[in-house]
């Protein structure tokens, strides 16, 4: 069993995610520490989005981030997550976009989570979150009560401020203790693996924005010299990889 590597920045909307995140990953390139960093898959949602969302958008941003996560989770290397499961699972709840579904496998992937508050300041008009105050405080209510229910509390830093220099130092410290591997084999999940199989979408995967997710987390472990295999890929999702130079036939 391989230590667990993923780091969660976990937030609301707006919250300071990204700037921290951002952060973090210019001071460890700086200090030379590998790690991974993937940006949150809600930008790649070919349906609607923030105010005007549906129930089918909530649904695939939720089954590609369990999907990103699983590949990722496979890794040898720390993963630096800008928005985990369970933050978009928030957004899930509060659009009813399908059935319950239970998070604990995915808790236990979390080597730590480092959770942000709700802040105005933050919120920004960007075509993909909304500014509404009240609804950034919902969403951050949702997310601290589904940590809550679990009992890996000790694991968890709440009420960061991206702002502050200590949040930057934390977050690096809590990243420089992974032990880091030299190489990966990465098992292409099965579909049922991804949030139990219950979601409708489930059974559709978006090729493209999967090739790009894959795409984008060999481009950046190739950066540092670390490699990664991945096995039992859809050929739609080999040949793409293949045509990007990114693995061999």
């Amino acid at each position: 069993m391989f230590e667990k590597n993923l780091y969660v920045i976990s937030g609301a909307h707006g919250s300071g995610k990204s700037t921290l995140v951002k952060r973090v990953s210019d001071h460890l390139k700086e200090t030379g520490v590998p790690f991974v960093s993937v940006s949150e898959v809600a930008r790649l949602c070919p349906y609607p989005v923030g105010e005007k969302s549906t129930s089918l958008a909530q649904q695939w941003i939720l089954y590609h981030q369990a999907f990103t996560e699983i590949i990722l989770g496979q890794l040898r290397l720390p993963v630096i997550l800008d928005r985990c499961v369970v933050d978009h699972y928030s957004y899930y709840i509060h659009w009813n976009a399908g059935p319950e579904i239970f998070l604990e496998s995915f808790l236990d992937r979390y080597q730590r989570v480092f959770k942000l508050p709700a802040r105005r300041e933050f919120l920004v008009s960007d075509g993909l979150r909304p500014i509404d105050i009240e609804y950034q405080r919902k969403i951050d209510r949702v997310i601290t009560a589904m940590y809550g229910k679990s009992d890996r509390g000790k694991d968890w830093y709440v009420n960061l401020d991206p702002t502050k220099d200590e949040s930057i130092a934390l977050v690096e410290r809590e990243v420089r203790r992974y032990t880091k591997g030299v190489s990966s084999l990465v098992r292409w999940p099965d579909l049922g693996e991804v949030v139990n199989g219950e979601l409708e979408i489930v059974s559709t995967l978006d090729s493209e924005s999967v090739s790009g997710i894959i795409a984008s987390i060999l481009s950046f472990c190739g950066t540092s010299g670390y490699i990664v295999r991945v096995i039992n890929a859809p050929d739609s999702i080999k040949k793409h990889l293949v045509e990007q130079g990114l693995v061999n036939t």
